[in-house]
């Protein structure tokens, strides 16, 4: 029996690698456990319980379980090495990441590892734990990054000579040199540091044509990347095989970006300006937020209501999606839907700056200008065109995506329910 650990960071991942954890649980022949090492993303999955007793903290994972327990209870030095002189608290870190692996896989054998990302920003103790007991590891993406904006948005950290070049770009240090020497102190190696996606993942998902020319971009090997589609691309097709045709009245998907003003007050004058915006004449709109965000928006007692967070559903029922620099953009492409991007933080990525049915703007005044250009019947017809137009090189709707994701995972045994 194969056992698999879809592992999940941040409540940013839960959607995409839930779908993962369900195909696994619908095959007959394998074992899932889901380890959330984020407590948004736990409480989140707690209330919904959508996946039940599959899901436990990957910080304090199944302390009920009897292999857990005997683990607690056996020698730990033999089975931990010993921990770096205290005078090093980096060292330290590493250390604790890497023993919390380990105590995780002694407890739960994990034969494959889905993470989100399998670069820095991912669990690379716990990758390089399953690699060298003889596991594989999957990347299933869930959003649309790269060095660009690692470049942009890091301090600079200057190069010591001690430092292997890998860590090194343009003059500048990926991290701090003490941190570099922990990570690699611990026995890990980052092939492409400088990546989001540059660990040491046998297979990265790509979900589009359009993912897999951003991916070689990026300098990731071309046999790491498996073109399959997204299991929410299988999703959208159901969706918008049963969506409602357009009406006489313009549909718009709103959804808010994260909160990243510094002042809740900040924040709350920036949802209720953009939905003044909104509210024209002849549209109907449809309001969501960024997960991070949800809890932050209902506390403003002027914004409006939130649509349940099934952001697949809400961009097969919308005409136009408007939304500042978000992961969703790519799905409403696919969709063939026109995009309003408000780049409102100034982060000026290029992600979508040549691709039709995108527009993106940075200020209030070319924001109002532009919605009211989308919405008015000559311009959505032509962006709605546009989009259409872009729509194949952005995913696979041919409702066959989780075929090629089972087949990628191995799962054998195929079960629908």
């Amino acid at each position: 029996m194969s056992r698999y650990c879809v592992y999940v960071q941040s409540q940013t991942q839960f959607s995409e690698l839930e779908r993962v954890a369900k195909l696994v649980v619908a095959r007959r022949g394998h074992r899932c456990r889901v380890a959330i090492d984020s407590a948004d993303a736990l409480l989140h999955e707690r209330a919904r319980f959508g996946l039940g007793k599959l899901v436990e903290d990957y910080r304090a994972p199944a302390a009920e379980s009897s292999a857990w327990r005997r683990w607690l209870t056996t020698d730990l030095a033999v089975r931990t090495p010993p921990a770096p002189p205290p005078i090093d608290p980096v060292q330290l870190d590493q250390h604790n990441e890497r023993a919390r692996a380990g105590r995780y896989c002694a407890a739960f054998r994990v034969d494959t590892l889905v993470v989100g990302e399998d670069g820095l920003g991912g669990p690379y103790q716990l990758i390089d734990v399953v690699k060298r007991q003889g596991g594989r590891v999957v990347v299933v993406p869930y959003e649309y990054s790269g060095r660009k904006q690692l470049m942009r948005h890091l301090a600079i950290f200057e190069p010591e000579p001690d430092i292997d070049g890998r860590w090194i770009r343009d003059g500048r240090l990926r991290l701090p040199a003490p941190i570099i020497r922990a990570i690699e102190s611990s026995g890990v190696s980052l092939p492409t540091p400088w990546t989001v996606h540059g660990g040491q993942a046998d297979a990265l998902l790509a979900e589009s044509p359009r993912m897999v020319e951003h991916y070689h971009h990026e300098g990731i090997a071309t046999d790491k990347i498996v073109l399959t589609g997204s299991l929410s691309h299988d999703d959208l097709k159901q969706h918008l095989d049963a969506a409602m045709p357009p009406g006489n009245r313009l549909r718009v998907l709103c959804a808010f970006p994260p909160d990243y003003c510094g002042l809740p007050a900040q924040y709350d004058e920036l949802i209720n300006r953009w939905t003044a915006l909104m509210r024209q004449p002849g549209v109907d709109v449809v309001y969501q937020g960024h997960p991070s965000a949800i809890a932050s928006i209902r506390l403003n007692p002027c914004a409006p209501d939130l649509a349940p967070n099934d952001i697949v559903r809400l961009i097969a029922n919308c005409d136009v999606l408007v939304t500042s620099v978000s992961s969703i953009i790519r799905l409403a492409l696919l969709a063939g839907k026109p995009v309003l991007n408000f780049d409102f933080y100034k982060f000026d990525y290029d992600d979508y700056r040549d691709t039709l049915g995108v527009t993106t703007v940075a200020d209030w005044a070319a924001f109002e200008a532009a919605y009211r250009a989308l919405i008015s019947r000559e311009g959505y017809g032509r962006q709605r065109d546009d989009a259409r137009s872009e729509a194949s090189r952005w995913g696979l709707l041919d409702g066959r995506c989780g075929c090629r994701i089972a087949d990628a995972l191995k799962l054998s045994q195929w079960k629908w329910f």
